[in-house]
């Protein structure tokens, strides 16, 4: 889900397809939304023709918010390789709809995800590859963190946003700031 900027690391996780594909796992990669400037539409397909996964990947482009529900419901892993992410907002919306997640452990991921995704370092493909794998195949895995996402999005309300956010206001105005 998102743009295909490349912030975003999608190069990463095609690289892991690939070493999915050459295990002989039988995945399929679905990228959700607009390209965010078509020059990272060029370099994705293109990157895609050279690691020769386009059998495996499908591109669809910007769709209704009220639409993400089907896709993230439709896989079995979310995957979010970014190394800058301003929250990470898809992910929660995997983890919502009962869909496993792998995060990269950059920025703010790792603080949002919690114990409920499992996290590989930025840019590691073959992390990305080996994590996404365990998913697939370990039913236990699946189902822990499926149950454990769907407890961390709980946490993140807009009650709760707004408590926090009133907290910072009062402890600043308390500070005389």
């Amino acid at each position: 889900m998102g743009s295909e900027d490349p912030r975003k690391k999608l190069g990463t996780l095609l690289e892991a397809l690939a070493l999915l594909k050459q295990r002989g796992l039988a995945v399929r990669l679905l990228k959700v939304g607009a390209s965010g400037h078509p020059k990272y539409r060029r370099a994705l397909t293109e990157q895609v023709a050279s690691l020769g996964v386009e059998d495996l990947v499908t591109i669809v482009g910007e769709v209704a918010d009220t639409d993400l529900p089907l896709f993230y419901s439709a896989v079995d892993a979310f995957t979010l390789p970014s190394h800058v992410e301003g929250f990470g907002l898809p992910a929660l919306e995997a983890m919502a709809c009962g869909t496993p997640v792998v995060w990269s452990d950059a920025g703010a991921l790792p603080e949002v995800a919690g114990d409920a995704a499992v996290m590989v370092p930025v840019g590691d493909a073959e992390a990305l590859a080996a994590a996404t794998a365990n998913i697939l195949r370990d039913c236990t895995l699946r189902e822990r963190l499926v149950e454990r996402g769907l407890h961390r999005c709980r946490q993140f309300t807009w009650a709760a946003t707004a408590q926090h956010t009133r907290a910072v206001y009062d402890a600043l105005q308390q500070r005389g700031g």
